[in-house]
């Protein structure tokens, strides 16, 4: 392991020392200039290879492993200083672990995952993991796809999840899902091409993109709806008449169609089975018992479990959560936070949805001004909106934590913050309307350089 450096004041970019294993390995912990990492997390270790720097989280407990098996692995690039760190929002100095050149647990990322992919949102944060946004990430796929974090045994007894590193290689990179996969064949997944082809239309966002449906999703809907009605059809089942009756559970095996754990060869059996049709009982050694009966029963599961598996309950509810908290503060949710909603919608009513925003709203630190006013996001952003154009020339990214960080201050002081603000960015329009205005009322040309 790397010693302490031997220095008694506070490195700076100009004057920083070395670190050296304890087997006089060159650990390179300096960069000239200002360091990449700057503003991104602290991370809780940090591992060298020899060739790269990596920054690492603990995500154990979401593989319900003991503390310290499991890290998340970001790529840093060549070099580390551990005093390379900006200060936290509050003004606190940060520094950063050692470097390591021992691994401390199972390694998952390292090959897709970079330090550059972590969101701005997350600047200069400590005592944060990515693993808790990915904790939210992964609950799409925990129920479709328990595969991803199957673990592997090798013959020596090395354990990996190669799973995992193809989830991340999906949801981080946006790198479609092939079959054939060498990473699926190593956990010998149990998948359908039909699962495939649902995942890969989930893609990076789910359920909704920018607050929108998926139209990759509801296409694949529309798909899987036509095949459910073809295996009602060679039931000798009218699809429009089953539907009409029992509309909950046309739903739900619409659902598990979509999702693909039964695939479209499967259906007709899958429905005669549901039904009790004589000629698709099911023997308890076949291989297809236990697949219909875990299937069955999540038909019969509490209806609240629609929530994101009904489109038009989910769409609503993203719809209302965006209204009332806009993109920035919504997108910040759980995913627990807006099942809850779409489940309100569900089972109690709009009034009920309406009632829980609001109540979200009036708790949002960015919107406290507006608490217990009956006001919400439709309703106060459309002058901080405007303000943000005027001054910038474009409209804002109603998500950064800059802009909404502005409803905490009233009208005059957020012009204030905009305009240092644009200044302090070189932002074009803005400096081409400070030179105008100069030249107007000086009378003369007036260069803004930027």
């Amino acid at each position: 392991m790397p010693h302490e450096p031997e220095h008694t004041e506070e490195p700076t970019v100009d004057n920083i020392l070395d670190f050296k294993t304890s087997d006089n390995t060159e650990v390179n912990t300096a960069s000239a200039g200002i360091f990449s990492y700057s503003n991104k997390p602290t991370p809780e270790e940090v591992y060298y290879d020899g060739d790269f720097y990596y920054f690492l989280w603990d995500i154990s407990s979401t593989l319900d492993e003991p503390q310290g098996t499991s890290y998340l692995a970001y790529n840093a690039g060549k070099k580390y200083n551990p005093y390379g760190f900006g200060d936290t929002i509050a003004g606190n100095k940060r520094v950063g672990p050692r470097a390591v050149t021992t691994a401390p647990g199972i390694l998952l990322g390292e090959d897709v995952l970079m330090v550059g992919d972590i969101s701005g949102k997350y600047a200069n944060l400590d005592n944060w993991s990515p693993g808790e946004t990915f904790d939210d990430r992964i609950l799409l796929y925990e129920d479709v796809a328990p595969w991803f974090f199957d673990a592997v045994v090798d013959e020596d007894g090395n354990t990996d999840y190669p799973g995992m590193e193809l989830l991340f290689d999906f949801i981080i990179n946006g790198t479609p899902i092939s079959e054939d996969d060498p990473r699926l064949l190593e956990i010998q997944a149990p998948y359908t091409t039909e699962t495939i082809q649902y995942l890969n239309a989930l893609g990076t966002e789910g359920y909704t993109i920018n607050g929108k449906p998926n139209q990759k999703l509801l296409a694949l809907r529309e798909t899987r709806a036509t095949q459910l009605d073809g295996a009602f059809v060679r039931l000798g089942i009218n699809p429009s008449d089953y539907k009409k009756d029992n509309p909950e559970l046309y739903e739900q095996l619409l659902q598990r169609a979509v999702e693909g754990q039964i695939s479209v060869a499967l259906l007709p059996k899958f429905l005669g089975y549901v039904e009790n049709i004589d000629g698709y009982e099911v023997a308890v050694d076949s291989p297809f018992y236990n697949l219909f009966k875990n299937q069955q029963t999540k038909l019969t599961a509490d209806s609240s479990g629609l929530d994101l598996s009904d489109f038009i309950y989910n769409n609503k509810n993203n719809a209302k959560g965006i209204s009332y908290l806009g993109a920035g503060a919504f997108n910040g949710l759980s995913e627990a936070d807006k099942r809850k909603g779409a489940m309100l919608f569900a089972t109690e009513g709009e009034e009920s949805v309406n009632a829980y925003y609001q109540n979200l709203f009036d708790n949002n630190p960015y919107f406290e001004r507006f608490a217990g006013k009956g006001l919400n996001y439709n309703k106060v952003a459309a002058p901080y909106i405007k303000l943000y154009a005027s001054i910038y020339g474009e409209s804002p990214d109603e998500e950064s934590d800059f802009f909404l960080s502005q409803f905490q201050n009233d009208y005059n002081t957020s012009a204030i913050n905009f305009r240092q603000n644009a200044y302090d960015t070189g932002n074009e329009f803005f400096g081409y309307s400070v030179a105008d205005l100069m030249n107007k009322s000086l009378g003369g040309p007036v260069v803004r350089s930027l």
